[in-house]
């Protein structure tokens, strides 16, 4: 793909990440923000697969526009792969999860893995208060039937599964636990299962609110990651409880990261392909999750297939 110098960039919907995102492009000689129609822009950033439905979408990568979702860029793996193959026919670039896969405090977690030795635990959360929820039901093993996309397991559990698959992969012995709401909708859930030698634990939810840090532990020391949905910071504590800052960016800090690698990946300067691996996975997982397919028969801790070998 030859190099733009100059790409406009339409920001949909308003909110903290895209006003932090539109204030990074701002400050860029190749990037200027247009306030027109979407269909008018090179480059189009939305917050979620919700903000545009697919036909939508697809219709803008046929016209080779590039599409940043700011978390997941789809509802199902299924939508995410034709997305793909659609933007690739047409030399769009089409890129989500960026606010966690560029996020600068990603890269030092992965980095930082090393420090922790043979990992034992890994107990990831988002929990932040959306709703009150009346007439709350339980469903202790399995959701009764195909969670429909829009709850809490997309909303708050992909925040805890993306980082999760794209530092270690899928787990397997899939044990899950679900709160429904009288309509249907999850409210929140419980994911745990193994990956090698180390316990895993997922807690997501709309319904309640928690300040307490995802942690990852080791049998040399831990890392605490103090807000998933917010990632800026990242701490390592030794096994006698010293604590030891390992990074911490401010919000415009990320955004400018995240914005560099997605010019990165638009100009031509790595494959966005294979960035979008953990996406597929992730949403592989969460498909299972839903109740879609049988994980165990599929994915395994040597099963995972490079993104660029799916389409």
């Amino acid at each position: 793909m030859a190099e733009m110098t100059m790409l406009s960039m339409a920001v949909m919907a308003a909110n903290k990440k895209s006003r932090s995102f539109s204030e990074a492009a701002a400050g860029r000689k190749d990037l200027y923000l247009t306030e027109g129609p979407a269909e008018e822009a090179d480059v189009i950033y939305l917050p979620d697969y919700s903000s545009l439905d697919f036909r939508q979408v697809r219709e803008l990568l046929t016209v080779g526009k590039h599409i940043l979702f700011g978390t997941m860029g789809a509802a199902d793996a299924g939508s995410l792969n034709a997305l793909a193959q659609t933007a690739a026919e047409h030399g769009a670039v089409l890129l989500d999860h960026i606010h966690l896969a560029f996020n600068p405090c990603m890269a030092s977690l992965k980095t930082a893995l090393t420090c922790l030795g043979p990992i034992r635990r890994i107990r990831l959360h988002s929990c932040e208060y959306a709703f009150c929820c009346k007439g709350v039901r339980i469903s202790p093993v399995r959701p009764p039937a195909c969670v429909p996309p829009g709850g809490a397991l997309f909303q708050r559990g992909a925040d805890c599964l993306y980082p999760l698959v794209h530092l270690f992969g899928i787990p397997e012995q899939l044990d899950i636990q679900m709160i429904f709401t009288e309509n249907g909708m999850d409210a929140a859930g419980t994911v745990k299962g193994t990956l090698g030698s180390a316990q895993v634990e997922i807690v997501y939810s709309k319904i309640s609110g928690s300040h307490v840090p995802s942690l990852i532990e080791g049998e040399r020391g831990s890392l605490l990651i103090r807000d998933l949905r917010n990632l800026k910071e990242v701490t390592y504590k030794n096994r006698s409880g010293a604590k030891k800052p390992l990074v911490s960016f401010s919000d415009e800090a990320c955004r400018a990261r995240e914005l560099d690698r997605c010019m990165a990946f638009i100009k031509g300067k790595c494959s966005w392909h294979r960035q979008l691996a953990s996406s597929i996975q992730t949403l592989q997982m969460m498909d299972e999750i839903r109740g879609h397919r049988n994980l165990s028969a599929e994915y395994t801790a040597s099963s995972h297939v490079p993104y660029a070998s799916v389409i």
